[in-house]
């Protein structure tokens, strides 16, 4: 029987067919019609299929049903992949920076809580929502007087706290919604020139060539490290990432100080809670002098040497640490090996950032 004549045969069975018939006909045929291409399709497939969804649609298809938002919150690439499409993220670096408190995630993982999702899409849903807010005139500008009348040096912040560092020796955590000031930590006996932040913890560098690590929450210094001979200029915090043989680098986060003494130090980043205290002092002549000796220092890293003048800037990723310095040159560290792998020239003026 041709399909035209079943079609047309059904059509007239169902228009002299009662109510009751009719639901059950429905119900019948829904669920042999019905069918969830996302549960059924190998996950590749179905990932491809979603990656081509825009931001409203991934929105609404994750309220489908569980499997979907499984898939669509748990799969690091769909948002990842919209950051950029987006324009939220200019860059793929900028994309994959720090999240939030600083916990290392696996960016590879799927198998994430559908109630939370992937760090990204919650980064992505913060960024959208202050590009929205900015665009919309809906941002409110706050001004609040900090350090007196002493130069802000450096400046951090994470969306709650505004954390600062002044030549007035101190560094200031800030409530970034009132202005209102949280910590005021004190201790260098120098102009505070780096500061760097991982979640509750705060690294700072100073004039008085110590860094110190602080714990926001009571404001303490747990820990200060020594062995520069001249201003601490930058410093950084590298958390782990995983390398494409699936190993950490670093293995635990560490912090990498420059210093107007044309050295690059690198150290394991104490937690102000779980390691013991450390001031890195030792008794001499006149009373307590720091301790500068390597061997001595339990976090102490690497200490590197190359440059001819102040290192001025510092970042890096994983395994690699790049720095700037007044002699012009770039430089890019090796952390597995601890050694100088490249030096790169061509400016002619101080590298500053």
């Amino acid at each position: 029987m041709p399909e035209t004549l079943k079609s047309y045969l059904l059509f007239q069975l169902m228009r002299r067919s009662t109510l009751p018939t009719v639901q059950f006909v429905c119900s019948y045929t829904q669920q042999h019609i019905r069918l969830d291409f996302i549960s059924e399709l190998p996950s590749e497939l179905a990932l491809h299929v979603i990656s081509f969804l825009d931001v409203n649609s991934l929105c609404r298809s994750a309220q489908v049903s569980r499997c979907w938002r499984e898939t669509i919150d748990g799969e690091p690439s769909i948002w990842r992949r919209r950051l950029l499409d987006d324009g939220l993220c200019r860059t793929e670096m900028e994309a994959d920076g720090k999240l939030p408190d600083c916990q290392l995630e696996d960016r590879h993982r799927t198998a994430l809580s559908p109630v939370t999702g992937h760090p990204y899409k919650r980064r992505y849903r913060r960024l959208y929502l202050l590009r929205a807010n900015w665009n919309s005139g809906r941002a409110r500008h706050l001004t609040f007087p900090a350090h007196g009348s002493n130069v802000v040096t450096c400046l951090h912040f994470d969306g709650r706290r505004i954390i600062t560092g002044s030549d007035d020796n101190s560094v200031g955590v800030w409530d970034s919604a009132t202005g209102a000031l949280l910590r005021h930590m004190t201790g260098h006996e120098g102009g505070v020139w780096a500061l760097a932040v991982c979640g509750d913890t705060v690294v700072s560098g100073s004039t008085d060539r110590s860094i110190r690590v602080w714990d926001i929450a009571d404001g303490r210094c747990s820990h200060i490290l020594w062995g520069h001979t001249s201003t601490v200029r930058c410093c950084k915090i590298i958390m782990p990432r995983r390398m494409p043989n699936g190993e950490l680098c670093p293995r635990k986060p560490v912090i990498i100080t420059g210093s107007r003494d044309a050295t690059l130090r690198v150290w394991w980043l104490p937690s102000p809670r779980r390691d013991p205290p450390w001031m890195g002092m030792a008794a001499g002549n006149g009373g307590m002098v720091p301790m500068n000796l390597p061997q001595a220092d339990p976090f102490l890293l690497y200490s590197w040497t190359g440059h001819t003048g102040s290192v001025r800037a510092v970042d890096g990723w994983g395994r690699w640490v790049v720095s700037g310095s007044y002699d012009s040159t770039v430089r890019v560290w090796d952390l597995l090996k601890g050694e100088c792998r490249w030096r790169l020239g061509g400016h002619t003026q101080k590298v500053y950032s």
